[in-house]
């Protein structure tokens, strides 16, 4: 794979992956438009493996306090009214759902990577839907009233998200917006949410990686990739909070709208 190759995908996934975009149908489309082909697995593992580190970084400080809370909640029998151990809890319980979806409807999911119709439909879909719940509301909620009902049901989101061009993170913020949370906090958890799913994927995918071996020539395009996707997620994540204490999701609808509509005039004119 050409450098330039490995820059480009690499900033691509790291956009892409955090925001409410699609990161899947991005990556695909990006070798459907310009006929560069399906990148080895070992690419693919690279980038997730860059993002990974990306929101694991920036959440470093939560993340500890929620594995430490996590830990103590297993120590003591006992979660109680505790916000960083409610918070660990659920999240455990909104990765159960993707987990089961991605052992069981993997293969499906790459097959509807080459579906570009289908990720242009999908990419419409969810826009429609994360602008209708982008409304503006008085009495916002916070992770702290979170229960067991909003995390199951963000962690379907999360699962459905499987299809290429519905966006984990922009079906899991758009979930937690119909329950009533702040943008913000929709953003938060759909982020911390999304270090549990990203690092079994590593695994997984690195898995078979190590099985079946790495091509040649391959090693300089993943560690370009994977620093690219690190650095650009990173500042995606960064951005994204930041744009929602003010802005809204709509910049990022009107994208998919847009996205949507080149998708389908460049499959009717080939």
């Amino acid at each position: 794979m050409p450098l330039y190759r490995a820059l480009i995908l690499g900033a691509v996934q790291g956009v892409t992956e955090f925001w409410p975009v699609s990161s899947t149908a991005h990556i695909a489309l990006f070798q459907w438009f310009f006929h560069w082909g399906k990148p080895h697995l070992a690419f693919t593992v690279a980038l997730h493996a860059g993002t990974l580190v990306a929101v694991v970084f920036f959440f470093r400080y939560r993340l500890w306090s929620l594995i430490k809370a996590w830990f103590a909640s297993v120590r003591d029998q006992e979660i109680g009214d505790d916000r960083e151990r409610r918070l660990a809890w659920f999240l455990v319980l909104a990765t159960i759902p993707a987990v089961i979806a991605g052992l069981l409807l993997h293969d499906a999911s790459e097959l509807l990577e080459s579906m570009p119709l289908f990720m242009a439909f999908m990419l419409a879909v969810v826009g429609g839907l994360l602008w209708y719940a982008d409304s503006p509301r008085a009495d916002c909620r916070d992770l702290g009233s979170m229960n067991m009902r909003d995390a199951l049901a963000v962690g379907i989101a999360q699962a459905i998200a499987l299809a290429p061009g519905v966006s984990r993170s922009g079906a899991t913020m758009t979930t937690a917006l119909y329950a009533g949370y702040s943008r913000e906090q929709a953003a938060e958890f759909a982020f911390l949410l999304s270090i549990p799913v990203i690092a079994g994927a590593v695994l997984y995918e690195g898995a078979k990686v190590a099985k079946d071996g790495m091509p040649p020539g391959l090693g300089a395009a993943m560690l370009a990739g994977a620093v690219t996707a690190a650095v650009v997620g990173w500042f995606a994540v960064k951005y994204l909070l930041s744009f929602l204490q003010k802005g809204s999701f709509k910049p990022f609808v009107w994208y998919r709208f847009a996205l949507a509509i080149a998708v389908l005039i460049v499959a009717l004119a080939r």
